[in-house]
């Protein structure tokens, strides 16, 4: 919204000699100009139509496609999927001539996180199009709207439900999405899109964080719970900086993988987390209560340390997989560089130190080194992992892929007819892991079951 109209004021001061008259919205963003006064002699975005559809305001690129006779298709992508609307020489777009878009072949966009219980039903964050529930039969229910990024659910009670809306402000329902109470941790530093985990062995233990890392042992399902803070992940040294100022100038740290199991928790961060928004430079970690100079306590502060991540290359952490009978032994995927996808290394002039190679990895000693478990994957960012048994499971831009065994030194692509899409989370079905739940990018949930 803000990006919007701050774009209308610059541009407009910086060129004079373009009428503002001559600017015409053709896919507005309702309500944009009631937050701020634009100084414009009309909110830009309120243009006619006014009771039609549009296109999903926030947009991610586009397309123009020539006919023969003059005229032109405009294509646009989405957060609302994919649109286009077609004019005729000397005819303008319009705001009203979008309709119901060209979804054909996609399904539930932008899943960040997909979970299943027992029962069958499964909850996903959606980004801009809410929270969803898909029941066991297959139906589809939008249960909040907004932002819905990640998502838990009770694993023996799919009406017992979580959802983080933004920044880590979670919610909780207890009646299968009906209603929703507000459970906000208030976390300081927290990333828009902020991953969260349900302890596997009980749905009342739950881990979430920013740069402080909080806790909950009683599930926030009734007015009793309560997050406790169990550690600060502190700031990154800005190398160069003086001590005086380093307070000043370093980066907050901020969670971007975290995963639980009883009382073992380990956190993936980073600080500054986007070198495009935020500034240079990068720097990622593993903070972890297993292995420090305390046994870990389930909800509390014990143990809680920044790990040494020796030989982890520093790029963005995506997920973290603890190793359920050894503590001590953890995976881990490694994406592009910063929480930017397309930004390569250097991509702002900055020195890209120890971005390394390889997108999956493994610890034996609570995070103190690391040694890569890549063997042929392709080299594309990896967003996600789990272990099976003798094997790791991998989800990355290509798709699914497997491992011959827990050295991970070779791989192969997981079963057929997913589409050709990045995958963003996997899971297997608590009671039985022979059924696997995928989140595509853009392309839905889909199901897996091993023979």
């Amino acid at each position: 919204t803000f990006g919007i109209e701050e774009i209308w004021q610059n541009e407009l001061t910086q060129l004079p000699q373009v009428g503002k008259s001559q600017f015409k919205v053709i896919g507005r963003y309702w309500g944009a100009c009631q937050f701020r006064d634009t100084g414009l002699p009309v909110c830009p975005t309120d243009r006619e139509p006014f009771d039609s559809t549009t296109t999903h305001p926030d947009q991610h690129g586009a397309i123009y496609i020539p006919d023969r006779e003059g005229g032109v298709t405009l294509m646009v992508g989405n957060d609302g999927g994919v649109y286009k609307q077609t004019v005729a020489e000397g005819e303008e777009f319009d705001n009203g001539k979008w309709g119901g878009g060209a979804q054909t072949g996609f399904n539930t966009l932008l899943p960040y996180d997909a979970r299943i219980a027992k029962d069958g039903t499964v909850w996903a964050g959606l980004q801009d199009n809410g929270q969803m529930k898909i029941t066991p039969n297959g139906q589809q229910i939008m249960t909040e709207g907004g932002d819905g990024f990640y998502a838990a659910v009770d694993p023996n009670n799919s009406d017992i439900a979580y959802e983080e809306y933004t920044n880590g402000a979670m919610k909780v329902t207890i009646d299968g999405g009906k209603t929703w109470r507000d459970i906000n941790p208030v976390l300081v530093n927290a990333a828009f899109a902020t991953p969260f985990m349900m302890d596997p062995l009980d749905s009342d233990h739950l881990i979430v964080g920013g740069r402080d890392i909080a806790v909950t042992v009683t599930g926030e399902t009734t007015s009793t719970g309560t997050w406790r803070r169990v550690y600060d992940l502190g700031t990154q040294k800005n190398p160069g900086v003086a001590d005086a100022v380093a307070a000043a100038d370093d980066p907050d740290n901020r969670l971007s993988a975290v995963d639980l199991h009883g009382k073992s928790a380990y956190v993936g961060f980073c600080g500054w987390c986007d070198v495009i928004t935020q500034g240079t430079p990068f720097k990622n970690g593993v903070a972890t209560n297993v292995g420090g100079s305390k046994p870990p306590v389930k909800g509390g502060p014990e143990g809680w340390h920044i790990a040494k991540a020796k030989g982890l290359p520093n790029r963005f952490i995506t997920s973290i997989e603890i190793d359920p009978k050894k503590p001590k032994t953890i995976y881990l995927t490694l994406a592009g560089y910063s929480s930017r996808r397309w930004a390569a290394p250097g991509a702002v002039g900055e020195k890209a130190l120890n971005v390394g190679k390889g997108h999956v990895f493994k610890s034996t000693n609570a995070g103190a080194s690391f040694k890569s478990v890549s063997g042929n994957l392709p080299n594309t960012p990896a967003n996600y992992v789990i272990r099976r048994g003798k094997h790791l499971i991998v989800g990355n831009d290509l798709g699914v892929y497997i491992s011959k065994n827990l050295k991970g030194n070779k791989w192969a692509k997981l079963g057929k007819g997913l589409p050709a899409a990045p995958v963003v989370s996997l899971q297997l079905k608590p009671g039985n892991p022979n059924i696997m739940i995928v989140a595509s990018y853009g392309r839905g949930v889909w199901e897996y079951r091993f023979k």
